[in-house]
């Protein structure tokens, strides 16, 4: 869940809210005598479930109670700095928020209304004054033109040096950059988001409110084609790879079959898949894991691209997942993540060399022996039943007793790939 910055200011409908103290003492004209104690700032509402009330502004501090609804009305009584907080889908930050009835303190992350990771100045500090604090850095990666509008085909305005520090006023949609439909405002131009450093890939990032301008990038009727490329493999123009490698290949071969298809690349950081081998040890088994998770991260970021409110939604959403190596186990992973409503968007998953094979499951097709690192269960609501999960007589996805030099043969000879194109092709 995405905490949006866009909400009308205006519709904040802020008020008093005074705890008052009766004193028990009522005069012989029959008023009775109050003294305001507190107050506090209303209009707010929780962004996310079962958030956490403690007694300090700190994760360490004792639970004392909690919010269990996304939307509670919040009244809020002061705002303080305190532990640094990150939790996905939210971002990070290091305000607090004190609130008025619950006797404690939430992270600012879970408040649907107030900026992202600085001070509300509606709301005031508790105690005495404090920081705020630090903005997000960003840079351009490479030297990269400005536009006048989020688009390459707007007119050009000037020009930016790679490594040069930029100050990111707003993001929109605009057209695809490499996979990417997101720009960034600076200054009173626009720019590719691909080339920031500092920013999500393909998805907003919450610490940036939106434009708000009424851009359209995506035809909604098409099928979203999200990549994940396998291990070690380069990026490729699209981020699943180069033409002839697995990912990538059955992106084209499916574009000349169907061309009601988005590329969705997954640029996320594939590490050699010898790491998986017992024999490399503990240690480059977690960093070949730290690749599957950032491909899992930024597989449900390219989805929730497409699924925002604010493009198709998920309603109005078609996908398919296509994952080889370490991206088949990428993608298996972020199916299991999913809210039900986004696999309800899944029109076909196709997976090939995949270290969790099941010879069981979601649609596996090949040798009967389970994937390098365990079988992993059927895919939830359906998703199993529109899935193919293809392996060779290959080391990763049928075990030890596999061959190395199979893992390669997907796309030649394959026919794995071909097939997979097939399946999706009916599935779309």
């Amino acid at each position: 869940m995405r905490k949006y910055l866009d909400q009308p200011k205006s519709t904040l409908g802020r008020r008093l809210v005074f705890q008052a103290t009766i004193i028990a003492m009522i005069v012989s004209t029959g008023v009775v005598s109050t003294t305001a104690v507190a107050q506090a700032v209303a209009g707010y509402h929780t962004s996310g479930t079962n958030v956490r009330v403690r007694a300090g502004a700190n994760t360490q501090t004792a639970q004392i109670n909690s919010i269990a609804s996304a939307g509670t009305p919040l009244d809020m009584e002061c705002q303080t700095a305190g532990q640094t907080v990150t939790a996905s889908g939210f971002g990070t930050s290091s305000v607090w928020d004190k609130l008025y009835g619950y006797g404690g303190y939430i992270s600012d992350l879970f408040v649907r209304e107030t900026p992202y990771a600085q001070f509300d100045s509606r709301i005031p500090r508790c105690g005495a004054a404090t920081a705020q604090p630090p903005a997000p850095t960003y840079r351009t990666s490479v030297a990269v033109t400005q536009h006048t509008a989020p688009s390459f085909n707007a007119t050009i305005s000037g020009n930016i040096a790679a490594g040069t520090p930029v100050s990111i006023s707003c993001q929109n949609y605009g057209t695809a950059v490499g996979g990417s439909f997101i720009w960034d405002r600076i200054g009173s131009a626009f720019i590719s988001d691909l080339y920031v450093n500092g920013t999500p890939f393909n998805a907003f990032d919450s610490r940036i409110p939106r434009c708000g301008l009424n851009f359209q990038p995506v035809d909604c009727s098409h099928t979203l084609f999200i990549g994940a490329r396998g291990s070690a493999e380069d990026l490729g123009s699209e981020s699943m790879g180069t033409p002839g490698a697995t990912v990538m290949e059955t992106y084209l071969r499916l574009k000349l079959r169907r061309t009601d298809v988005d590329p969705g690349g997954v640029n996320y950081t594939a590490y050699p898949v010898e790491f998986l081998y017992p024999w490399y040890g503990p240690y480059y088994l977690g960093v070949y894991m730290s690749g599957v998770d950032d491909g899992t991260k930024k597989t449900l970021d390219v989805l929730r691209a497409r699924t925002d409110g604010n493009v198709c939604g998920w309603e109005h959403t078609k996908t398919v997942l296509v994952g080889y190596s370490s991206g088949a186990w990428a993608v298996g992973n972020a199916i299991d993540q999913m809210t039900p409503q986004e696999r309800q968007t899944i029109r076909g998953v196709v997976t090939y060399g995949n270290p969790r094979f099941n010879p069981s499951a979601n649609g596996a097709s090949g040798w009967t022996g389970q994937g390098i690192r365990g079988a992993r269960g059927p895919y939830p609501d359906g998703v199993n039943t529109r899935s193919r999960d293809y392996c060779r007589q290959d080391v990763v996805c049928k075990g030890i007793v596999g061959s190395w030099a199979e893992h390669t043969r997907y796309v030649d000879p394959g026919p794995e790939v071909d097939n997979g194109v097939t399946f999706l092709s009916t599935q779309i």
